[in-house]
């Protein structure tokens, strides 16, 4: 099996053909803009064409960039899409793998390579904004730096990977670049919320509610806030949720958001 270099450009269509297969909507631009950052490559086999991969760098986790493949092969053909893979392991040789596929049969595939600490994900995509409605008892205010020590220690609680930040410079830095919230109830700070650039259009919203504040509807009306704003500016709304947190799966699921596609996370 070979993997030749192929212009992005004669892979549309066939890429239009094998979503329209599956029955998954095509993201224009979010999914051009992943063919940009990547190089696709047609598989061979004894001089037939089988599909293609696209190996691209992960875009909504810009502090990891491990390889990414993502394939398209002939119905008839997906007995090579193991030996594809292992293909693309040895090519790229990366410390750290998430396979993406659309195709739920995809995910027995990816855990038979064996490959340890594997999480699915789900990729969610809005469109429309969100339902909001002012409640008199809750207010949001928009964070600025010169807030950001009363802020620290509520981001600081938080780990890395559910949107906190450790320390004051990467506090700084984020309240500097993006828009940040937060939610007050009775005076009180409950949650905060801030936005983050994506590719193109898209953008993402991370969400920090404190425990003692949790079920009570804080998380969701403070993200639809920010949601709204944006998608009223152009924007569109596109989340990766981890299937075991189901208070963000619940908010995002809420918000209106249409499942689009699934990742797979592997860590060695």
């Amino acid at each position: 099996m070979e993997l030749r270099t192929i212009a992005r450009e004669k892979l549309e269509e066939r890429r239009k053909k094998y979503r329209a297969y599956l029955g998954i909507p095509v993201i224009p631009d979010f999914h051009e803009a992943l063919y940009q950052m990547g190089q696709t490559y047609m598989v061979e086999d004894v001089g037939q064409i089988l599909g293609y991969v696209t190996l691209t760098k992960e875009t909504l986790l810009p502090g990891i960039a491990p390889a990414v493949p993502e394939f398209f092969l002939d119905v008839e053909q997906t007995k090579y899409a193991r030996r594809l893979l292992e293909l693309i392991i040895q090519k790229m040789e990366p410390a750290t793998i998430i396979g993406r596929t659309d195709d739920t049969r995809g995910f027995p595939l990816l855990m038979d390579l064996r490959i340890p600490n594997q999480v699915a994900y789900s990729l969610y995509l809005l469109e429309r904004e969100p339902h909001w409605s002012e409640d008199d008892y809750l207010t949001i205010e928009e964070s600025t730096l010169d807030d950001a020590q009363d802020l620290l220690p509520i981001y600081a609680s938080f780990p890395p990977e559910d949107g906190g930040m450790p320390d004051e410079i990467a506090l700084t830095k984020s309240l500097a670049l993006w828009r940040h919230y937060r939610l007050r109830v009775h005076g009180a700070i409950q949650a905060v919320c801030y936005v983050v650039p994506q590719i193109q259009r898209y953008m993402t919203v991370s969400t920090l509610v404190l425990e003692k504040a949790r079920n009570k509807g804080y998380g969701r009306y403070l993200t639809a806030y920010a949601v709204k704003r944006e998608i009223n500016e152009g924007k569109l709304f596109v989340a990766v949720s981890n299937p075991e947190n189901d208070a963000a799966r619940g908010v995002i699921e809420s918000l209106g958001a249409r499942l689009t596609g699934h990742y797979m996370y592997f860590r060695p």
